[in-house]
């Protein structure tokens, strides 16, 4: 999972496929995606961190159950900006979301879309790890192969909320061969379609979560963590079957923050991370 940024960018995801594809059957589908951020050391310190993550998704028509788990490797824990210097500040962090989301026409040209979603994202205990996301917007298809998406999301947490906004400009969407774009806010790629079973895209996007810490935190019982940052990969999409994809691909983060908030939801410090390099890999099926 990666936070509310990721669910304004699957937001326009979905409006895009939705607008390109017409009307299609809704189906029902699940993914697993596995990836990995390589060790970087904070700014000016020698303590640092590595990241595997692990997600699980399943979509039925317009709901979406999804869960996800980030495992930290600690190292030079006495060098690190935070934590008592011997224990790991945090081992697993959990995120389990249920979320709405749906489009429909107005006319050839607009249409409008939404997403709902509700979270609990913890360490070990799930009190006061509540987040909402809300999101909607209008697409306006200016002809075959331009279109513009605008819209706007609302996000809430213990730690405070925020308005995102959701731009996009389209370019050859749906196209069964060659180039397209999109090109916007709180994400922008790039593609390339060889043909009906493989893609190249390269992806910019945003990624911001919040983790409510454990009671016995030894870092900050019953604190926060967030963790915020951009991120650039290039990936390949890969349908060897009608129903099947899988994507993967060399990703780049950078501008990482780390930041720390009491149980109030107060904030106490923010740490940058040095640029580091991942990969990940993603298997969805529909029926």
């Amino acid at each position: 999972m990666k936070g509310y940024l990721m669910c304004a960018a699957l937001v326009l995801l979905f409006a895009t496929a939705a607008f390109a594809a017409q009307d299609e059957e809704s189906k029902l589908s699940v993914s697993a995606e596995a990836g990995g951020v390589g060790q970087a050391d904070f700014d000016e310190r020698e303590g640092g961190f590595s990241v595997v993550e692990t997600d699980l998704s399943v979509t039925y028509d317009i709901l979406r159950l999804a869960y996800g788990v980030r495992s930290y490797d600690w190292h030079d824990k006495p060098a690190l900006p935070f934590g008592n210097g011997s224990d790991n500040p945090w081992d697993e962090l959990h995120e389990l979301e249920l979320s709405a989301q749906d489009m429909g026409r107005i006319n050839k040209q607009w249409s409008w879309f939404y997403h709902a979603a509700v979270s609990v994202a913890y360490e070990e205990e799930m009190d006061d790890s509540l987040g909402l996301f809300v999101a909607g917007g209008a697409s306006y298809a200016l002809n075959e192969a331009w279109a513009v998406q605008l819209g706007l999301g609302v996000t809430g947490h213990k730690t405070g909320w925020s308005v995102l906004p959701m731009l996009g400009v389209l370019w050859n969407q749906g196209a069964e061969q060659g180039f397209s774009a999109r090109i916007g806010l709180p994400e922008t790629e790039l593609a390339y379609r060889f043909g009906p079973e493989w893609a190249l895209r390269l992806v910019g996007e945003m990624e911001e979560d919040t983790w409510r810490l454990a009671d016995d935190s030894t870092l900050l019982s019953k604190g926060y963590v967030q963790e915020s940052g951009l991120s650039v990969g290039l990936f390949a999409d890969w349908s060897p079957a009608q129903n099947l994809c899988l994507t993967f691909g060399p990703e780049v983060f950078f501008e990482r923050k780390t930041t720390i908030f009491n149980s109030d939801g107060d904030k106490r410090n923010s740490y940058d991370s040095d640029v580091a390099a991942g990969a990940s890999l993603k298997i969805g099926y529909s029926f």
